[in-house]
């Protein structure tokens, strides 16, 4: 239980030995631009494998469903739309993985169901077991390769 307690009382991203200088880093080191590309590359596998499972997506893209559904455009222009909208709220929000978290990505999967995303269990358990993955993989990498 200690640990468990441990892992949830992360609250900062780590400071890597890949990690950029800061997050608006202009000309950020190779190594950092490297593990953006593995991260981004793992991210989408993962989403392939949501999207196979038949089982349900993640929140978010079950928002981009419904917006394809509603607006008649790609899925790839809707997760980009998409994304730049929860850029743009992502820093007034000051948002944290965790239980905060765990409800907007409940809310998010509401709105995307309603306007015709689709939805399954396995959005549902993504919902709402994102948050505590999120914050057991950052104390793993802080712990495994902090500077």
């Amino acid at each position: 239980m200690k640990a468990i307690s441990k892992i949830f009382s992360l609250t900062s991203v780590p400071n890597l030995f890949w990690s950029a200088p800061t997050p608006l880093s202009f000309k950020p080191p190779l190594q950092s631009v490297l593990f953006l590309f593995l991260g981004l590359m793992i991210f989408g596998f993962g989403h392939a494998i949501l999207f196979g499972s038949n089982f349900g997506v993640s929140p978010w893209m079950v928002l981009a469903q419904g917006f394809v559904v509603q607006f008649g455009i790609g899925i790839g222009l809707s997760i980009i739309l998409v994304s730049f909208a929860v850029l743009l709220f992502w820093i007034p929000l000051k948002e944290k993985p965790g239980i905060g978290t765990n409800l907007l990505e409940i809310s998010v999967v509401i709105f995307g169901w309603s306007l015709g995303g689709t939805a399954g269990v396995g959005t549902l358990i993504f919902a709402i077991l994102i948050g505590p993955v999120t914050v057991a993989y950052m104390y793993f990498i802080k712990t495994t390769f902090d500077k």
